[in-house]
């Protein structure tokens, strides 16, 4: 019974002799009719190795079987290239011996890459999102409770309360809600313009920057006395919250606010449609990003509830307690900029 690819097994179990054993009895007998070798391939187009690999192409330990792509079994087997497993990895000549950090990301020649896709800057991590989201929970308690019971993350309450001031012809309160929302104004102008002059005069990114200019304010207004005029805060708190909203778009790829719910609150609601109208099916893209947008909203309400309950020990001082948090950001993106990242100063964050 001749021994195929497929039947090489087959014939071992129903007790017939095996290619390896008949080689083995010509051999000794003398009779080797074929030169058949235990490294080289039997039948050119259907090579056959000790398992059976492959049952259309046969492939050998030690040598290339596929005319065309030459693959071994000590290589990747992928469709268009042959590509060795201490070689090419997405065929950007990646090796896996090289360092590696703690995300899986490989560091090469001054190159970041991941083995499956996309690189995301420390500033894109979603880690960093949860921790502002956190912290704008926590302004947003400290405005309300401490500096004149307002939210100063976002200027939808300051552009109503001006129309109902003008409404009712009361032009000065009118005027005053323009500060606050100058203020958000020139946040969103401050983090578009200086960027690129970050980049350009210091060692670090624009988003390090920012930390670090939200953790001096910070400072600042931890040191107030109660008796200042809380606009002072309310000012401060909207120009720091626009820049942060500004910079930070995107976490791992998907949009994301790092100041206010309200959009989480839809993404949420967005979600859980598609989850009733895929309820049937295999697809369930939508799921991971439903499940990003419903931590954000936790979250920002982990940050506001920490924030009460801060204020009411503290009161003003109450502020200095998100220089927990931004200090953990911000050494985190110092590491990245001057050794991960150092060579990836012109990359832009996804979103920009």
């Amino acid at each position: 019974m001749p021994v195929t690819a497929l039947g090489f097994r087959e014939a071992r179990i129903n007790g017939e002799k095996t290619m390896e054993e008949k080689f083995k009895e010509e051999k000794v007998r003398g009779r080797g009719t074929e030169n058949i070798d235990e490294e080289e391939n039997v039948k050119g187009e259907e090579d056959t190795d000790e398992e059976g690999l492959n049952g259309e192409e046969g492939i050998s330990k030690e040598e290339d079987i596929n005319g065309e792509k030459g693959i071994n079994r000590e290589e990747n087997i992928n469709g268009e290239r042959g590509i060795n497993k201490e070689e090419n990895i997405n065929g950007k000549g990646i090796n896996r011996e090289e360092n590696t950090d703690r995300e899986g990301n490989i560091n090469r020649e001054g190159t970041v890459e991941t083995v499956f896709g996309g690189y995301f800057l420390m500033c894109e991590r979603k880690w960093v999102y949860h921790i502002l989201i956190v912290v704008a929970g926590f302004f947003g308690a400290y405005t309300y409770l401490l500096r004149g019971n307002i939210f100063c993350n976002a200027q939808t309450g300051n552009v109503v309360l001006m129309g109902l001031a003008l409404g009712e012809g009361n032009w000065g309160e009118a005027v005053y809600y323009l500060i606050p929302i100058f203020s958000y104004l020139a946040g969103a102008f401050v983090s578009e313009l200086f960027p690129n002059t970050v980049k350009r005069y210091l060692p670090i990114r624009w988003d390090t920057l920012l930390i670090a200019i939200e953790m001096a304010a910070v400072i600042v207004l931890g040191f107030l006395p109660e008796s200042a005029p809380v606009q002072i805060s309310q000012v401060t708190i909207n120009f720091i919250a626009s820049m942060q909203y500004n910079t930070f778009r995107q976490a791992e790829g998907i949009p994301m606010a790092t100041t206010f719910a309200t959009n989480h609150i839809r993404q949420i609601g967005v979600g859980l449609a598609k989850e009733v109208r895929h309820f049937r099916e295999r697809n369930k893209s939508h799921r991971p990003k439903l499940l990003q947008h419903f931590e954000m909203l936790i979250y920002f309400l982990l940050g506001a509830v920490v924030g009460t309950i801060f204020c009411e020990l503290l009161v003003g001082k109450a502020i200095w307690i998100t220089l927990i948090p931004l200090g953990i950001i911000l050494a985190a993106f110092l590491r990245a900029d001057l050794s991960e990242e150092k060579n990836m100063m012109e990359r832009k964050p996804s979103g920009h």
